[in-house]
């Protein structure tokens, strides 16, 4: 029979090496033993699910954008064995999901596409969501516009702000009645404006309104529950997006920026893996900067 080593079996399943391992070590990798200090894995393995972690009564949300970690999240969480409840903004952002998921994996998933400040939208997810108990909620869309400040429109103002601020505190407020009692929130956005970016002013604006709106969500949900609301600043990510130009931003980008691969797992992990945790905070630096 032909072996491989978790790292070639990483690249086959599109996941890290790190992750294969873990796998194997909770024995969920058929026929793989350890030679040393190195896994063994037969190259026709399949992974099994952990039985426990899909339950009828038990989902969890995960926005998704055209770039951020969203898309890696729910391919993370589904491999994990959680069943998901898929938001997505438009037919190529759902093409790319299901592009790089797999519609193995996404057998464990309901995919909705539409934007959480349409009240109509969120009732229609209500609708499915009402029979399930919400685990987990990561925020991870993100609008991007880019401009000086003295080109904001009332146009863009408002399709920023209803993206963001209004699609958010809206879902907080439909799903906060169905969610576990162990509640996690998590708003994945992206770092740099919180350094002031130029050209980032309605993404400056946007960012402490939200932050200021989890602030208060946390403090007041955290009296007699066990409940956590997460803010992840995840710096920048090698996605996508930043290999384009379109918005005048740089095309070389270091090859240092975080992996989405790896910032989901890290998210992930970090948290729902203690048994006992209160986290408020948690920041991902990104290496390197942008090459002129």
């Amino acid at each position: 029979m032909e072996y491989l080593t978790a790292d070639q079996v990483a690249k086959q399943w599109g996941v890290s090496g790190r992750r294969v391992r873990v796998l194997c070590n909770e024995g969920r990798i058929n026929g793989a033993y350890k030679l040393g200090k190195q896994w063994m894995i037969p190259a026709n393995a399949t992974r099994e699910v952990k039985a426990d972690n899909i339950q009828s009564n038990k989902i969890s949300i995960v926005t998704v954008g055209p770039m951020g970690p969203g898309i890696q999240i729910s391919k993370y969480l589904l491999e994990l064995g959680y069943r998901l409840c898929i938001v997505v903004r438009d037919k190529k952002t759902e093409e790319d999901l299901r592009l790089a998921i797999g519609e193995k994996l996404l057998e464990n998933a309901k995919i909705y596409n539409g934007c959480l400040y349409d009240e109509n939208f969120l009732d229609n997810m209500f609708d499915y969501l009402k029979d399930f108990t919400i685990e987990q909620i990561y925020f991870c869309e993100m609008l991007a516009v880019f401009n000086p400040a003295e080109e904001n429109t009332l146009s863009n103002i408002n399709m920023v702000m209803d993206y963001h601020i209004k699609g958010f505190m809206l879902a907080c407020a439909k799903f906060y009645p169905i969610m576990d009692k162990t509640k996690l929130i998590f708003l994945i956005p992206k770092r740099a404006a919180l350094k002031g970016i130029v050209d980032q002013t309605m993404w400056s604006c946007v960012w402490s309104g939200v932050v200021g709106f989890t602030e208060s969500l946390r403090a007041a949900c955290a009296l007699g529950e066990t409940y956590e609301v997460v803010n992840v600043y995840h710096g920048a990510i090698l996605s996508e997006f930043w290999k384009m130009d379109a918005l005048n931003m740089p095309v070389e980008i270091p090859v240092n920026f975080i992996n989405p691969t790896d910032l989901a797992q890290l998210v992930v992990d970090t948290v729902t893996r203690k048994t006992s945790a209160r986290v408020s905070e948690l920041h991902f630096e990104r290496l390197g900067v942008w090459k002129k």
